[in-house]
């Protein structure tokens, strides 16, 4: 793979933050085992990884398309993707859509109609609800910021 290559890559997976979906991945499993009091099928296990993998990433990239102004502001997310322009909105928007039809469809294809659905839900809520409506409301967003955030602390 050439240089040029790997730097595109690269941007993919930082837009990504697969480091937080793989936090939801490690409750996954056990909940699969949990539930049928046994090991399910690994072929089940991939499918559901998978599809719940591509609609987590789907839900951070629209979540960081939302809050590229504020992610300018803050010192820890001033190097995202998207606020240094390494790619651009509409970029992340088809990226986002691809990789939430992809994990639906792998979903509703592979495992249930019911997994497909709530993990649709849930990238709804996360990418919408949360991001666009709870999170700017929040007071605990508010209450102790970092000295190295450019902006000030301020109550809704």
């Amino acid at each position: 793979m050439d240089v040029v290559s790997k730097k595109f890559i690269s941007k993919y997976l930082r837009l990504s933050k697969l480091r937080i979906v793989e936090l939801l991945l490690i409750t996954t499993v056990p909940s699969m085992v949990v539930s049928i009091y046994g090991f399910p099928p690994l072929d089940l296990i991939i499918y559901t990884l998978l599809g719940g993998t591509l609609l987590a990433v789907s839900a951070n990239v629209l979540n960081q398309i939302f809050e590229i102004e504020t992610d300018r502001l803050m010192e820890r997310t001033a190097n995202r993707p998207l606020v240094t322009g390494e790619i651009t909105k509409n970029r992340a928007y088809v990226y986002s859509i691809f990789l939430g039809v992809s994990g639906f469809l792998i979903l509703y294809i592979q495992t249930t109609e019911l997994a497909a659905l709530i993990a649709l839900s849930a990238n709804i809520f996360y990418s919408f609800i949360y991001t666009l409506f709870l999170k700017p409301r929040t007071c605990l967003l508010y209450t102790s910021p970092s000295p190295r955030d450019k902006r000030q602390s301020r109550m809704p």
